[in-house]
């Protein structure tokens, strides 16, 4: 199981991660760094992560984050413009499998991972909302056709975009982005921190 989770082990079963590997995050037990991620050779215990965990889980990931988004941009422009879309891009499991090797670590983080970069992206005005929407649809669209468990994060990230997607309560003046999911984003991103230590 590996459910955004931390695995809890002891030092005599652990491992340093060797390429190609998944792991679900990084260890904080242990005569190593709290930082050093490593994977398990036995049955690891879980237990859940805070946003600070995540963050520092993420903060490693950058770049292999960066990436994925691009490719992300890519599969959206191709889709975007075509007669039958419909606000949610295609996903295969490979691609989700692909990311997940890319970012070392397996498909619920790849969820969480994703949706926060996104929401980084659209708080900082440098992702639109109509991507970033297009993608979480699509991914929930991955999570669901493989009858897989919605991450927390992802899901908090993906009701706020979703709450953009409509007019409330019939009211035709606010505008449901800037009314209901900057807000949200911005809310979720105040509990999650960047900082690494």
């Amino acid at each position: 199981m590996c459910d955004g989770f931390e695995r809890i082990v002891s030092t005599e079963v652990m491992q340093p991660l060797t390429p190609g590997k998944q792991v679900c995050g990084e260890v904080a037990a242990g005569s190593k760094s709290a930082r050093q991620r490593w994977h398990f050779s036995g049955m690891p215990t879980y237990r859940s992560r805070s946003g600070l965990e995540l963050a520092r889980v993420f903060h490693g990931n950058r770049m292999a984050a960066d990436v994925v988004v691009s490719e992300l941009r890519k599969i959206y422009q191709a889709q975007a413009v075509r007669p039958d879309f419909r606000g949610s891009i295609r996903l295969t499991d490979g691609d989700i499998q692909r990311w997940a090797d890319l970012l070392g670590t397996c498909r619920p983080q790849v969820y969480d991972e994703l949706a926060i970069c996104l929401a980084r992206g659209f708080h900082a005005s440098e992702l639109t909302f109509e991507f970033c929407d297009a993608v979480m649809n699509g991914i929930h669209d991955r999570i669901a056709n493989a009858d897989e468990r919605r991450p927390e994060l992802f899901w908090r990230v993906y009701v706020a975009f979703d709450e953009g997607e409509y007019h409330h309560d019939n009211n035709r003046q606010d505008d449901p982005i800037e009314a209901y999911t900057r807000p949200l984003i911005a809310q979720i991103l105040s509990s999650v921190s960047d900082d690494p230590s």
